[in-house]
């Protein structure tokens, strides 16, 4: 059985409207622990990659065509 711990701890519910994303609020933490220790904030910009970047669409290919038609048997 597994225990989800982090409500306990006063994770806010992701699902919930307006709800911060955990890379976010991990960068709102650093930031708070900076300034205590008389640093600046650096924010989004510093150390947290980027994993999903937007990629262009491009248009559909034979490849593309193929695993479409193949969603649409609803195997």
């Amino acid at each position: 059985m597994k225990i989800d711990l982090s409500l306990l701890f006063g994770a806010p519910d992701p699902g919930a409207p307006g709800a911060e994303q955990a890379v976010e609020v991990a960068a709102r933490e650093r930031d708070e622990q900076l300034l205590l220790a008389g640093r600046e904030a650096v924010g989004l910009d510093v150390g947290i990659p980027r994993r999903h970047q937007e990629v262009k669409q491009q248009p559909h290919d034979d490849l593309d065509r193929l695993i479409d038609s193949l969603d649409e048997l609803d195997l």
